[in-house]
């Protein structure tokens, strides 16, 4: 094993919430500068002791005299800065997607987390199977020195040492997000339009790229009939599923209260601060409730069941919707984030439902969605057009590449 390879190796091992990778031009830094970055790395990664990590650092660092050619990777370099990366959330999978934009103008040169609140390991892991992960307070700063441009969330106090253009981006539409892009300034991205009319109105342009998804998220290679199986459904229940975060604000009780209404089994996918007082609070509502837990990928849930319920009030794409439409499940959802953007250009996708619908108005609406299913075959050939992950790049990258001269 060679010594850059041990290190990543001894980081690894160290802790694996904290995968910390060496900057590529570290080899090139005067000898004192790579034992100062070797040491920072060592910290964050928290290794067994301070010490420890500090003396194998100083001794990587020493034997470095050899420095190789620099690279001729001339290509617009894109960061990513966010406050969190947990295991499952629209924003989570947005950066897992955007991670693997890789042209020949335009490449992603890493992530930088800035702070380990909520830290998953799995998302980490994923995330740097791609591109470097830097975790901690000065991993913007880290990140930016590898960069052209940076994209920030959620950091309205957002601001790096070194001067360089940002891309703010707008995920959602709801106060808190317009609280975190109220200083934002440079360039303005919304995941839809709403997303873009949460920047402030200062005259300032914000464009609107859409979100797209992985297929692999909803490719289940069983049969119909195992998923359910697995799920916990019988032959003949009607499933009516949920997927996202257990949250007030997401609404996922309305799918319990119209599977109360209409006899049939509501499937809750995913997780929340308090899950165990939640699932109890949910079989209060409707005795039988399936919990299978975060399911990423959710594949076998969008297969077993019949219908996605999203009633959130506001969203910004939302994704999980997105999915569903690939997965060629019928859609009941409020006509929030780029659903009512898409259904304008491309036709009705969803069984819609008003904000703050009653479990008998959306039971109504999950009848009524799986009586047409000529609705989600025409929303899975938009999705399987418009709404990949793939589209979702080529759109980032002909962004970035207009702009590259100007930023």
């Amino acid at each position: 094993m060679n010594t850059d390879q041990a290190i990543l190796s001894f980081a690894i091992n160290a802790d694996a919430l904290h995968v910390e990778h060496l900057p590529p031009n570290f080899f090139l830094m005067p000898k004192d500068r790579r034992l100062e970055v070797a040491a920072l790395s060592a910290c964050r990664l928290k290794a067994r002791t301070d010490k420890k990590a500090r003396d194998f650092c100083r001794q990587y660092a020493s034997r470095l005299d050899n420095v190789p050619t620099l690279s001729t990777d001339k290509r617009f370099r894109v960061g990513v800065v966010t406050p969190v990366l947990a295991q499952i959330g629209g924003v989570e999978s947005w950066i897992r997607s955007f991670v693997r934009i890789d042209t020949d103008a335009v490449r992603c040169s890493g992530v930088a987390c800035t702070s380990s609140w909520g830290l998953s390991a799995k998302t980490v892991r994923a995330i740097s199977n791609t591109v470097p992960v830097t975790i901690g307070g000065d991993a913007a700063d880290t990140l930016a020195d590898q960069s052209d441009v940076l994209i920030v969330w959620g950091r309205p106090d957002f601001c790096v040492q070194k001067e360089m253009p940002l891309v703010w981006i707008a995920h959602g539409c709801c106060n808190w997000t317009r609280r975190i892009v109220s200083n934002a300034g440079g360039l303005r991205v919304g995941v839809s339009q709403p997303a873009a009319d949460a920047f402030p109105t200062d005259g300032a342009q914000a464009n609107v790229i859409w979100n797209g998804v992985d297929p692999a998220r909803t490719a289940y290679r069983g049969s119909r009939e195992q998923a359910r199986a697995e799920i916990g459904l019988a032959p003949n229940d009607t499933a009516i599923l949920y997927v996202g975060r257990f949250s007030k604000e997401k609404r996922p009780d309305d799918v319990v209260r119209a599977a109360a209404v209409c006899g049939g089994v509501p499937v809750l996918v995913g997780r929340g601060r308090d899950t165990e007082q939640f699932e109890a609070t949910m079989r209060e509502i409707c005795p039988r409730v399936i919990f299978p837990g975060p399911l990423d990928p959710p594949a076998i849930a969008y297969r077993a069941c019949d219908v996605l319920v999203s009633s959130s009030p506001a969203e910004g794409g939302p994704l999980v919707v997105s999915e569903a439409w690939l997965a060629g499940i019928p859609v009941v959802s409020t006509p929030v984030g780029v659903i009512p953007e898409a259904e304008a250009k491309f036709g009705r996708l969803t069984s819609s439902i008003r904000v703050g619908a009653t479990g008998q108005e959306i039971a109504a609406a999950c009848t009524a969605a799986m009586d047409h299913p000529e609705i989600a075959d025409r929303a899975r050939a938009v999705a399987r057009k418009w709404f990949t992950e793939r589209a979702f790049l080529a759109r980032w990258s002909q962004y970035l590449t207009d702009r590259q001269g100007n930023i």
